[in-house]
């Protein structure tokens, strides 16, 4: 049996409920249009599309990132 707060669930939902708004805002500045406009035009299949189109695109520049810190030690390494 699992028991979960209703503050732990009020936080959860608070959390989630952050999240989605700061995405409604970035992804309305994104496509130049207000949330207002977002929400009347976009369906919830392509916002939540774009939702995994960002979550894949961060990860992909993170790995590049990741992977441009790793080579910047390898070549300072050597230059020692």
């Amino acid at each position: 049996q699992i028991k979960v707060s209703f503050f732990r669930l009020s936080l959860l939902y608070k959390l989630l409920s952050f999240r989605f708004w700061f995405f409604l805002f970035f992804l309305a500045q994104e496509l130049k249009m207000t949330v207002a406009q977002l929400t009347e035009r976009l369906t919830q299949e392509e916002l939540t599309s774009w939702a995994a189109y960002f979550d894949i695109r961060n990860e992909q520049e993170q790995k590049a990132m990741d992977q441009a810190k790793a080579q910047g030690k390898a070549m300072s390494g050597r230059a020692r």
